[in-house]
């Protein structure tokens, strides 16, 4: 198994586990949608079924262009057909990529909830300035989230350069 089919089939376990978070939503959405007067408004069941949408969504795509996204984590231009054993940095560099990617892809589903709730909140709800706050923290720290995702997946190869540096200085000390 070269890099890339490794890659590959690490994108598709992630593709397999979006898919089963999507299944793991669908009794929320259900139950929403058959008990909808329990709810205040559509709010809810539009964020839910919305969120579940985008989960199936990342989970094809996931699948489908696994070959193509472990291209772009490993970043060479060799063929596929060469057997490569890769370095531990471009190990390194290649999970902290797919760590970046899970976190990203698991944050867009939430992120999108957290707008659609904040775009139908109404001002005649009781606790409004308490769902405002939580709103905001919300909305705060799914960008948060993926603002780390990004990084992981676009500086990987800068952290484990910064990871082998530390690495090395305490080495360098121990060595004098």
């Amino acid at each position: 198994m070269n890099k890339y089919e490794g890659a590959e089939l690490c994108l598709k376990i992630l593709s397999i586990y979006f898919l089963l978070q999507f299944f793991q939503t669908l009794p929320l959405s259900f139950e929403m949608l058959v008990d909808i007067g329990k709810y205040d408004s559509k709010l809810a069941l539009t964020g839910s079924i919305s969120a579940s949408f985008i989960t199936l969504c990342i989970s094809v795509f996931l699948w489908k262009l696994s070959p193509k996204i472990s291209k772009i984590i490993w970043g060479d231009k060799t063929t596929e057909a060469d057997v490569v054993n890769p370095t531990l940095n471009e190990v390194q560099a290649a999970l902290f990529s797919a760590i970046g990617l899970y976190v990203l892809i698991s944050t867009i589903p939430n992120l999108f909830y957290c707008l659609v709730v904040m775009s139908k909140e109404t001002p005649e709800f009781q606790h409004q300035s308490l769902l405002d706050m939580k709103s905001k923290i919300n909305l705060s720290v799914n960008i948060f989230k993926i603002i780390i995702g990004v990084w992981l997946i676009f500086g990987s190869k800068g952290l484990v350069n910064l990871i082998l540096k530390v690495r090395n200085l305490g080495l360098d000390k121990q060595s004098k």
